[in-house]
This record gives structure tokens, sequence and C-alpha cells, in this order.
């Protein structure tokens, strides 16, 4: 056994108070399995912190994994009876108390956030009631703030958080790791469903205790985590530079300003709604589990939208371009997509946009409401799915519309009217509603055939 003064520590949160508390000991097992491994030759690198709750738990269960002095591996266990609730942010900030008194030598932390994800805000739900599926959810703006306290204090130690897992359904999302900006140095996160109980553990742990701390690399732990995964265990996984976010939301920004106010006529109003119809229905993001209840598409499909208008003048190419660029390679630090038709055009993140809720306020870090609203004057998108259901994709064979199918069909499966937000960010968009007029509208289908008319 070697030592090093520089240690890691991997922090796993795992809120199973509701279907998947069936994972939780399967997962525990998997990650104490991997940490007593006799081949561990750096053991010692890493101590490991699981937090954990099932339906039968009255608490939250603790289990802490070090190595001593001698070698051998000491499990300390506890049952937290005061910290019971995986929903509330207090819990997550005597969760990180617990740490910062007990991982004392650990230098560099890694997080592993487990569970459902809800709709844009929500995260970690607690189960209220079995039968009907009701639960509680944590904020992730509140998480964001509890973990970004926890790093300030740990920074004046010297220490860091390194990585965040979001290891939740569909949380690869601009909001969702905005929302964590200030929390860590990079984020991972999957824009469509997660499988359970995943397989990365041991992998993680073995590239942390089979060489020195001195070439272990942020990339590295990230490689652990996207590239080994089980393929039946994810569809898309996407690591993201926090350092850089901020940036990409503010040409983001400009980027949409500029579109709204170049809408000065009716045909430019209308080649927008064309454009939007076109990707949405490929791009959007469905939850078959049913606790998603917003809107998201990915980010390709604004990068196509924006494509399409630099070809008419309307948007300057090197920009457009220019922020593609920045996504796919400053951004973006590593990514995984499953190369099958339903998922390959995927950027591997996704962004809100509510089409079918425009006139409710909205938890985004942009104000889509000009956007929408020049939309939403043409025609409601539900009434255009259910054209497009009954007349054109359903039995199609184009690929791309099978896929728009699916798509329709499980948003019209899922649908819930509580889609309500909270607003945050300061981000607003500009738009003389003024210019907007009642105009005959022409909805076209992806290869630009007119398909429906309304005057």
């Amino acid at each position: 056994m070697q030592f090093n003064d520089h240690k890691y520590g991997i922090i796993y949160f795992l809120p199973y108070n509701n279907n998947l508390d069936q994972f939780e000991g399967v997962i525990r097992t998997k990650i104490r399995s991997s940490y007593l491994d006799d081949k561990n030759k750096f053991r010692n690198n890493l101590e490991i912190m699981i937090f954990s709750k099932t339906r039968e738990d009255k608490g939250i269960k603790k289990e802490y994994m070090k190595t001593n002095e001698d070698g051998n591996v000491e499990v300390e266990e506890d049952i937290l009876v005061d910290i019971n609730d995986f929903s509330d942010e207090k819990t997550f900030k005597d969760m990180l108390n617990c740490v910062e008194d007990t991982m004392v030598k650990v230098k560099s932390f890694i997080m592993s956030i487990m569970g459902h994800g809800g709709a844009a805000n929500e995260i970690c739900p607690e189960e209220e009631n079995e039968e009907n599926y009701k639960y509680r959810w944590l904020d992730i703006e509140k998480l964001g703030k509890e973990i970004e306290d926890f790093r300030e204090r740990i920074k004046l130690k010297e220490k860091e958080i390194e990585l965040i897992y979001l290891q939740n359904c569909c949380k690869g999302t601009l909001e969702s790791f905005y929302a964590l900006k200030d929390a860590t140095r990079y984020i991972i996160g999957s824009e469509t469903e997660l499988g359970a109980p995943n397989d990365y553990y041991q992998s993680l742990i073995d590239y942390l205790c089979h060489q020195e701390v001195k070439e272990v690399t942020i990339d590295g732990i990230i490689d652990q985590i996207i590239f080994e995964e089980a393929e039946s265990m994810f569809d898309t996984l996407i690591s993201i530079n926090l350092e850089k976010i901020e940036t990409f939301v503010e040409d983001l920004e400009s980027m949409l300003v500029k579109i709204i106010n170049g809408v000065i006529d009716d045909d430019e109003e209308e080649e927008l709604i064309h454009y939007i119809n076109n990707y949405s229905l490929l791009y959007k993001i469905t939850y078959s589990l049913g606790f998603k209840k917003d809107e998201y598409y990915d980010m390709n499909m604004f990068f196509n939208i924006f494509k399409q208008l630099a070809k008419k003048n309307r948007l300057d190419e090197d920009k457009v371009n220019s922020l593609i660029s920045f996504f796919e390679n400053e951004l973006v630090t590593k990514k995984r997509i499953k190369q099958s038709h339903n998922y390959k055009h995927l950027s591997g993140m996704s962004i809100l946009f509510p089409l079918n809720q425009p006139n409710q306020e909205i938890y985004s870090i942009i104000e889509y409401s000009s956007l929408l609203s020049i939309y939403n004057q043409h025609y409601s998108i539900i009434d255009f799915n259910h054209y497009l259901l009954d007349n054109i994709y359903k039995d199609s064979n184009n690929n791309n519309q099978k896929i728009a199918y699916n798509n329709i069909k499980n948003n019209n499966n899922n649908n819930n009217d509580d889609n309500s937000r909270p607003a945050f960010g300061n981000f607003l968009l500009n738009y003389d509603k003024s210019k907007l007029k009642s105009v005959k509208t022409r909805v076209t289908c992806m290869n630009g055939e007119t398909i429906f008319e309304d005057k």
C-alpha cells in the first residue's frame, strides 16, 4: 500500500424513498465491493461517503469508507434520524456539514446526486404517497446555493469540488447546469432518461485507486463516468465546463434578441415559425415516466434555426458558427451519444422552450415570451401536432418523421396541466407586440412542402 497527502473524496447521494428503493442496496454493494478490492494499490488516495434513504428508512443512512495507515478499510455506518428529507435543501446543508467535519483530509471532491428528475427546477423527490406517486421535490437552485456555500468554505482550506454528476433523468439541461454554475468546476448530465442502477462505479473507483494522485486528471475522472457506463444505462451523456456557461448564455441571448428584433414583417414571422415547426418535431426531448412536466428541446434545434436564418442574411453567419463552435469545443468537454436513429442527431444538452405553455411563468434563464408570442399568434402547436399524427407521420417510412411521431405521441400521453414554474434570472427579450398581425399562415413539413393552411 502506498500513501499520498492529496486525497479524493466521492460523495454519493441516493434519495431513494420512492420506486427506486430496490436499487439502493445494489448501488451501495457495487460501491463497497469496488473500494474493498485488494487490487487497489493506492486505495488510501480515496475516501467515500454515501447518504441514502429508502421507503423503509426512518432517517438518512450514512456510510463512510476510508483506508487507515495499516492499509485496512474502515467502514462507519450511522442513521441520521434528525435528517430525513432529501427534498429539503437544509438536509443537504446538514449532510455537507457532516462531510466537512468527517472527510477532513480530502482535497478534491466528486459528487453524484442520484434519483428521479422532475420539472425544470425539480430534483431528488421524497415520496409522500406510494399509491399515487405523489412527491415533494427539491428545488435545484436551492440545492445549488447550499453546495456553493460548502464550496466557498472548503476553498478557504485549499479544497475544491471538481465535479458533480447529476445522475437524474433529463437533467442535462442548460437550466440545471446554470443553477449549479457556482457549485463546481465541471458537471455531467443526461438530457434523456438514465437507467438504474448504473455501472460506472467500479471504473471510477479503480481509476482513483490504481495510480498515484499526480496521475489523476479531471478528464480521466469524467471519462470513467461517461465512457465506461454500460450501453443499457444511458442514451446521452455530456460534461460541461461551468466556467464557460455564462459566456454561452450571454451569446445565446444576444442571438435570440437579434432574431426577435429582426422580425419586421409578416413574411419574416412566417419564416421563423416555419423553422421552429420543422426542427421542434425532431428535437423534442420526452420523459416517459411522466415526472417531467416542462418542454425541452435539444440545442441543435436552435443551432439549425440559426443556420437557416444566417442563409437568409437575418443573422451573421460568422457569429452563428462562433456560437456553435464555442458550445462544441469550449463549453462541452466530453459527450457520448448513442448512435441510434433516436439519438444520434442530438447535441447532448437541451433547453427549456415551452411551445405549449406560452402564457405560463416558466423556470428559465431566458425569457421566451416574445418569441412564443410570435409563434402562438399563428396557430396552436397542439392542433398542428394532432394534424401531423393523423395525416403525415403515423405511417411514415422516414426515420425523422417516425421520431417526431413518437415524440408527439409521448408528449400527448404525458400531458400535465400543472406546468407553471417560478421564473429566475434577469435575461429578458424585448419585442414590440404591436408588430404582431393576423396573417394567413402556412404550416410546412420537414421537406418544405405546404401541408396545412389556416386563413
